[in-house]
C-alpha cells in the first residue's frame, strides 16, 4: 500500500483503493482434462490465489455470471462452447478480466486468434516449463491489477477536479482561499501528468503483452506519485522519477 492508515479512519475512496490492491486474485481454470486441472491445482496450491475449475465453456460462463475472476485460463479445445468463443463472450461482459489460452503444441494459428480476441498470452501443451507458466500467470495478473489501479486513480482525479471547480467559485470572494486553490491546481496538474505517463506506458506494454519487472516498477512509481499528489499534497514534492 502507498500509505499507512487505520481502517476505521479511511475515507470511502481510500477503502476502495485498499480493497483493490490487497484483494486476493481470483482465477478460473477451464479445461476438460483431469490431468490439466490437477497440474494447475498443484501448481497454484501454495500461491495467494483463489482458484476455481470448470470442465466446459458453458460451466465457465455460469461461474463468470456469479463471480468476478481476475484471470481465466482456458483450453482452446473445449466440448460445446470452444475456448476462443468463451474468451469472446466473457470479454464482452467482463472486459476487465485477463485471459490465457491453452493451445496444442505449435498451434500458432489458434494462439494468434486468441491474442486477437484480447487474450493476454497463450500456453502450449504439454507444459514443459512450469516456471514459465507461473510467470505468465503473474504477469497477466499484474497487468490486470495495474489497469484497475489506473482506473481508480483516474476516477479519484475526476472527483478532485469536480471539487476544485466548486471551491474556485467560492474562492473568488476570498484571496487567501484562492491562493490555496491555485496550489492545489498545480498539484493536480502534476498528478495528471504522472497518470498520463502511467497510462501511456501501460498501453505500450499491453500491446506487447509483456510487463518485465523494471517497467512494472516504473509504472507503480508513477501511480504512487499521482496517489501522493492527490491525497497528501502537504507532504511536498513527489519522489524523483526512477531510472
Amino acid at each position: 500500500m502507498m500509505r499507512e492508515t487505520k481502517l476505521e479512519s479511511m475515507e470511502l475512496d481510500d477503502l476502495e483503493y485498499t480493497m483493490l490492491v490487497d484483494q486476493t486474485s481470483n482465477i478460473l481454470v477451464v479445461d476438460d482434462e483431469d490431468v490439466i486441472r490437477l497440474v494447475f491445482d498443484a501448481m497454484l496450491a501454495d500461491a495467494s490465489y483463489k482458484v476455481g475449475f470448470a470442465t466446459s465453456g458453458e460451466e465457465a460462463m455460469g461461474l463468470a455470471e456469479r463471480d468476478d475472476y481476475n484471470l481465466f485460463i482456458v483450453d482452446k479445445n473445449l466440448p460445446g462452447v470452444s475456448g476462443l468463443e468463451l474468451v469472446r463472450r466473457v470479454r464482452e461482459r467482463k472486459p476487465e478480466s485477463e485471459f490465457i489460452v491453452i493451445t496444442g503444441y505449435a498451434s500458432y494459428e489458434s494462439a494468434i486468434e486468441a491474442l486477437r480476441l484480447g487474450a493476454f498470452d497463450y500456453l502450449e501443451k504439454p507444459f514443459d516449463d512450469l516456471d514459465l507458466v507461473r510467470e505468465k500467470i503473474t504477469r497477466a495478473l499484474d497487468r490486470q491489477r495495474l489497469t484497475h489501479e489506473n482506473v481508480v486513480l483516474a476516477d479519484q482525479l475526476r472527483s478532485v477536479h469536480k471539487d476544485l471547480k466548486h471551491k474556485l467559485a467560492e474562492a473568488r470572494r476570498d484571496p487567501a482561499a484562492a491562493a490555496a486553490i491555485e496550489t492545489l491546481r498545480a498539484r493536480m496538474a502534476q498528478a495528471a501528468q504522472s497518470l498520463q505517463e502511467a497510462h501511456t506506458r501501460l498501453q505500450a506494454l499491453g500491446q506487447n503483452r509483456l510487463i518485465p519487472p523494471a517497467p512494472a516498477a516504473h509504472i507503480l512509481a508513477l501511480l504512487g506519485q499521482a496517489w501522493q499528489l492527490l491525497t497528501q499534497p502537504e507532504q511536498g514534492q513527489p519522489a524523483p522519477r526512477p531510472n
